[in-house]
């Protein structure tokens, strides 16, 4: 598209030529590759006919022999026939247009094979806006469909966040009970304590009662009259 955009805003026609025709529309294979291509042969066999095949052929062989090809080949007049064939210079695109129209007799010989019929692809203003609008509908696919993603992202994100935060939430609560189970459990077993020294310092005291001596008793004032007046009599 870049490309496209660079010819429409310096005024160059764009024109894609179909597939399977360079050998017709394009100077280089038109007058230029097959002689090149033949006088390349030619080397090669006089290369073989000299060495008798005992040399092999190397780089600096292949350069020789190509450099003779291509100064024997690329001279004026076979370039200027080239552009002639390919109706380029001098300007006649008849020459090209009846080498199509051979194969279809119907066809008028001033006109060029349409689009379906495999012919030149003309990048006219219409179908530079036509292509303009498909990258543009591509772009905003390529858009949308990114916010989609971003968005089944930050679902997922948010998703996992709110996990987390559930996890730490059940673990917190967690520990608060187990906390308050051993706090329980710690008050459980002071009063127990509590219960058992008491108990023991009662069954102490029991028993300090029991194995102290009784103390003998004095005489009181009216069993001492009493006795008196048993001696008298």
């Amino acid at each position: 598209m870049k490309f496209i955009e660079y010819c429409d805003s310096n005024r160059i026609l764009l024109a894609i030529f179909p597939t399977h025709a360079s050998h017709t529309l394009q100077p280089l294979d038109v007058a230029i590759f097959s002689p090149l291509s033949n006088a390349y042969t030619k080397q090669l066999d006089d290369f073989i006919n000299d060495s008798q095949g005992f040399t092999r052929l190397t780089k600096r062989d292949f350069f020789r022999l190509f450099r003779a090809s291509w100064n024997e080949v690329f001279t004026s007049k076979n370039i200027n026939s080239a552009f002639k064939h390919t109706g380029l210079y001098s300007f006649n695109p008849e020459i090209v247009i009846q080498k199509f129209s051979k194969k279809i007799a119907s066809r008028p010989l001033s006109s060029l094979p349409s689009e379906q019929d495999g012919g030149a692809l003309f990048m006219s203003p219409t179908k530079v806006q036509q292509a303009r609008g498909i990258i543009s509908q591509k772009n905003d696919e390529a858009v949308q469909e990114q916010a989609r993603k971003d968005d089944k992202k930050l679902r997922q994100q948010l998703a996992k966040q709110a996990k987390e935060a559930e996890k730490i939430e059940r673990a917190r609560i967690q520990q608060e009970k187990r906390e308050q189970r051993e706090q329980e459990a710690a008050e459980k077993q002071r009063v127990k304590n509590e219960q058992e020294l008491a108990k023991l310092a009662y069954l102490q005291v029991q028993k300090d009662v029991i194995s102290t001596p009784k103390a003998s008793k004095r005489p009181t004032k009216a069993s001492f009259h009493a006795s008196a007046a048993k001696s008298a009599s």
